[in-house]
């Protein structure tokens, strides 16, 4: 399937900057969530290699999320009995939002690889206890924080877990070695910080994430109904279950068994999940969907404890139990059977930004005018360059200071307007800068050249003065669409046009005998 929306503007940062651009962090969208270093150096190497496709950039996601299926069953035997480990196992195979994300252009599943590889870590130091095994700790832990941003919390979580524990066992030795390991982390921290992460803060983005927090202050009403409401959607999305509020209940059931049970266990699980949610409360990370995907084997370790133990129960039930036992599992596998079921035969596609772009870059004409909504920019950034149309653009520009072509287009705001009772849509005249690779570089909206102009639906001359003019539509609805159509087909007749799922792109005859 072709990239959508999320997943283009990462796609650009990759392949539309050299290795020492993304080394130094010089963005292309500073407004953007920016993917971990390693991420985009290592997605990088595997297009320098393999070509500009998209399986290339989706290869790390899908490598990650094979190592973390198996890396899988050895976290839950190490947490679980045998029964309650295949099930967490069984969530996690069947887990829509997992194999969503192992097919899609972000670090997300990377975050699950480095949760299962700390864990390993910390087993293999604790079992081992010798110099190489914490040489090996300290870099992989080091490793670990270019790879994932949230690896972060586990480490600290779980070294935290560690350190304590070797305290309390008075172990001078290990205390030493933790030591050590912890200010290599230290410091590779603060070098990732300088080069990468202190830019990377951005309040106009957490503005975005703003719903994800409490909108009260802990201990009210509205906290309260936060956290209830927080942790129950967890079970939903990431983990992709049916029946959240009773799976919380499970999940509740589980950890107090696990906390009867072993101590050590119980907090090696339970001490990530209340790290990231305790800064979630204080407003500094969202404890929400895909950012917490990489908590999901936890998760599942508390709920399938919880679920085996009341399967225990029915068990015993005389006559019934076995029935009873088996279609209380059943009922709890349903959702997620499902759903995988539904995505083996049905098309995961947002929008067929590829078929379109190709479209549009077989057609164009030089002199040709382009409007594009938003939303349709970075595919006709990505793609364009992909098929020859930005190079073929920047072509056709005008030369630059920097050795980049100026390209002018037009830019149409995301929705219908009015003007003196008359309904209209707005556009503006922008630059976008290309290499003579074709490759984008910089979004210009100088106010001078770009002040909005309105477009009447009954009097669209304002959109004569090119022989022919391209309309790129992309994740938009279909009556805003319709709308640009109608706006459109007044300054000339439709000639051309190609649409796909979620995307379209409609060419139009303005010139004199077009009308």
């Amino acid at each position: 399937r072709s990239l959508w929306q999320d997943e283009l503007c990462l796609a650009l940062s990759i392949v539309h900057r050299p290795f020492h651009e993304i080394w130094q962090h010089k963005l292309l969208f500073p407004d953007f969530a920016q993917a971990p270093l390693f991420f985009q150096l290592i997605s990088k190497t595997f297009v320098q290699v393999l070509g500009n496709t998209d399986g290339a950039l989706r290869l790390l996601p899908f490598l990650a999320a094979v190592g973390a299926l198996c890396l899988a069953p050895r976290f839950f035997r190490r947490y679980l009995d045998e029964k309650a480990a295949l099930l967490a196992l069984l969530f996690f195979a069947l887990s829509e939002p997992l194999v969503y994300f192992a097919a899609e252009l972000k670090p997300y599943g990377v975050e699950l690889l480095m949760t299962f590889l700390i864990y390993e870590m910390f087993w293999a130091a604790d079992r081992f206890r010798s110099w190489r095994a914490y040489i090996l700790f300290a870099l992989g832990g080091a490793m670990a924080l270019w790879c994932a941003n949230t690896a972060l919390f586990v480490l600290f979580a779980l070294g935290m877990i560690a350190f304590l524990k070797a305290v309390l066992a008075k172990d001078r030795r290990t205390c030493l070695f933790l030591t050590g390991s912890y200010l290599v982390w230290m410091l590779s921290f603060g070098l990732l910080y300088w080069i990468s992460l202190s830019r990377m803060m951005n309040q106009e983005l957490m503005g975005n994430w703003s719903f994800a927090f409490s909108q009260g202050p802990f201990w009210s009403l509205a906290g309260l109904s936060w956290v209830k409401e927080t942790w129950v959607r967890a079970f939903s999305h990431p983990l992709g279950l049916g029946y959240p509020g009773m799976m919380l209940a499970f999940f509740l059931i589980g950890a107090v068994g696990i906390f009867r049970q072993d101590r050590e266990r119980f907090f090696s699980l339970a001490v990530p999940l209340f790290v990231t949610f305790l800064l979630a409360a204080v407003k500094k990370y969202p404890f929400h969907e895909r950012l917490i995907l990489f908590l999901v084997p936890l998760f599942l370790a508390f709920l399938s404890s919880g679920i085996m133990s009341l399967f225990r129960v029915l068990l015993k039930v005389p006559g019934a139990g076995r029935l009873m036992g088996g279609v209380f599992l059943l009922v709890l596998l349903w959702a997620p059977v499902r759903v995988a079921a539904h995505g083996l035969i049905s098309r995961r596609e947002f929008q067929d930004n590829r078929a379109v772009i190709k479209y549009l870059a077989q057609k164009y004409q030089p002199g040709d005018e382009i409007f594009f909504i938003p939303q349709a920019q970075y595919p006709l950034w990505y793609y364009g360059q992909r098929f020859g149309l930005g190079q073929e653009l920047a072509r056709l520009g005008i030369a630059g200071p920097n050795g980049e072509r100026g390209v002018f287009l037009n830019q149409l705001l995301p929705k219908t307007w009015e003007e003196k009772g008359v309904d209209g849509a707005v556009f503006r005249r922008v630059i976008n800068l290309y290499d003579m690779e074709g490759m984008f570089r910089k979004f210009l909206a100088p106010p001078a050249l770009s002040a909005p102009r309105f477009v009447a639906v009954d009097d669209p001359r304002i959109l004569k003065g090119a022989r022919r003019m391209w309309l790129i539509v992309s994740h938009c609805s279909p009556e805003f669409t319709a709308f640009l159509r109608r706006v459109f087909s007044g300054a000339g007749p439709e000639i051309d046009s190609f649409e796909a799922p979620g995307a379209g792109v409609f060419l139009y005859d303005v010139s004199d005998g077009g009308k």
